[in-house]
């Protein structure tokens, strides 16, 4: 009885943030409206400090349209938490009955590695400025800003939540909260409770949901990306290193802060193929 208290409190926490946290998708920037904006992909510490300002105050700003509109996603992410050991369970169980499921799975997950994709990452901003492509490097410049947000609010999140890891436990949950979470940098070197969110998964939702937005007038990109987003997601599973709402709430909270970055950060240069007459030809528009 005490710990299904215990886990529904923490729900109740989780709706609480949540709701707070995702309405700055809806306040971003939805177009670059004035000089104000030239320039705004470039690595400035001033950015960097108003975008996080922007996150945690988020809660200040929120409307009845955005409880609204994410409602659905913060219950279900609450009721998840609810069922969480049952759910991993029988993820356990069709991974055992499934032996392909060993075998790509340590692969998958290493998308999120976090020097793994700062090395994606990278490479795509370099290769912007290597080939010349605007638009690349952007790209790959507002992904890096992206990570670094997602990276700070993952972790802060993390140490106050103290979610113990379903590898620990014999896949018991239980939330400890930040004085068992911070005692592995004195007592226990180990990351056994800092399961809630998943930083694989906020950092690869984070970067696609940038891809995405970037390249949204193509079908295949942001299909591809939200498709290798879900499966590092699902892979935090099946290594057994979080629960099924842990990585719910990282890719609702990396696609909320990419949102953000990507619509705030944006050049607003977009670039479209057209065929007209039997021509294909390349519509180009900046947005003023």
């Amino acid at each position: 009885m005490i710990k299904e208290t215990q886990t529904t409190v923490f729900g109740i926490i989780v709706i609480l943030f949540l709701g707070s946290v995702i309405p700055i998708q809806l306040h971003a920037q939805e177009a670059c409206t004035s000089d104000e904006y030239q320039d705004e992909t470039s690595f400035k510490f001033k950015h960097l400090l108003q975008d996080q300002g922007a996150i945690w105050t988020a809660p200040f700003h929120g409307t009845t349209k955005d409880l609204v509109f994410w409602g659905p996603a913060i219950a279900g992410t609450a009721l998840i938490i609810l069922h969480d050991e049952k759910i991993f369970q029988n993820v356990k169980n069709f991974q055992e009955k499934n032996g392909w499921v060993d075998k790509i799975s340590p692969h998958i997950t290493k998308l999120g590695d976090g020097d793994i994709h700062l090395g994606i990452l990278a490479t795509l901003y370099l290769g912007g400025l290597l080939f010349k492509d605007d638009k690349l490097r952007e790209t790959g410049g507002l992904c890096l800003q992206t990570l670094f947000h997602t990276a700070i609010v993952v972790n802060v999140l993390k140490h106050c939540f103290g979610r113990q890891r379903p590898d620990y436990g014999d896949g018991k949950d239980g939330w400890h909260g930040l004085s068992d979470s911070i005692a592995r940098y004195t007592d226990n070197p180990q990351s056994r409770y800092n399961a809630f969110p998943s930083g694989h998964t906020i950092i690869v939702w984070g970067s696609a949901t940038v891809v995405s937005e970037q390249y949204k007038e193509s079908l295949v990109i942001p299909i591809v990306c939200y498709s290798l987003a879900t499966l590092v997601g699902l892979s935090r599973m099946t290594e057994s290193r979080h629960w099924l709402s842990d990585a719910v709430a990282g890719a609702v909270l990396g696609h909320a802060i990419g949102k953000y970055i990507a619509r705030k950060r944006s050049s607003c240069f977009r670039a479209m193929p057209a065929l007209s007459r039997n021509r294909m030809a390349m519509i180009m528009t900046y947005q003023f």
